[in-house]
């Protein structure tokens, strides 16, 4: 007598169940290594849009009425406002664009006289600040990230030069 029933393989030893395993297998593993490598996130890539970035123009708040009021009316030491604050808030940077690039902030104070004693004149590129390249973001915690230094190393452009110097920013 003749079995006319087909042999049945369990599906584990089929030659595709087994490529299936061999496949998933290796990309278990290639998820794996790539998450045991990630980078945590920086600060940067989460912070919202600066107003440089939306379009608008950069308005720094005005310090300068805090800036003189004693300690005691002040309250805690950390709303204690810096000179170099106020000095760089009334930079009035504006966005330099090159072949749709921010290339630079042009130093644009409606008080020119602010200047004076600096190595900065009004119309100037402020390209680098603190040794970092000055981009929307940084631009927009300048005055924080600075503000308290005496004074910090810049480099800018006046006409076609580059130049570099020292930016005082204590006591004004």
């Amino acid at each position: 007598m003749q079995n006319t029933r087909p042999s049945r393989v369990p599906f584990w030893r089929r030659p595709a169940a087994l490529w299936a395993a061999a496949l998933l297998s290796v990309v278990l593993i290639a998820g794996a290594i790539r998450w045991a490598d990630r980078e945590e996130p920086s600060v940067l890539a989460q912070s919202t849009p600066s107003p440089a970035e939306n379009g608008a123009d950069l308005q720094w708040p005005d310090f300068a009425g805090t800036a003189e009021a004693p300690v005691e009316q002040q309250g805690t030491a950390a709303e204690v406002i810096a000179p170099g604050r106020t000095f760089i808030a009334k930079l009035n940077l504006r966005p330099r664009m090159r072949n749709a690039r921010v290339t630079g902030y042009v130093v644009d104070p409606a008080d020119p006289s602010i200047l004076a004693g600096t190595p900065l004149k009004s119309g100037d590129v402020l390209l680098e600040m603190d040794g970092l390249m000055l981009d929307p973001a940084r631009v927009a915690a300048l005055a924080q990230n600075v503000g308290n230094y005496q004074d910090v190393f810049i480099r800018y452009e006046r006409g076609s030069a580059t130049r570099e110097d020292m930016l005082p920013l204590g006591k004004r």
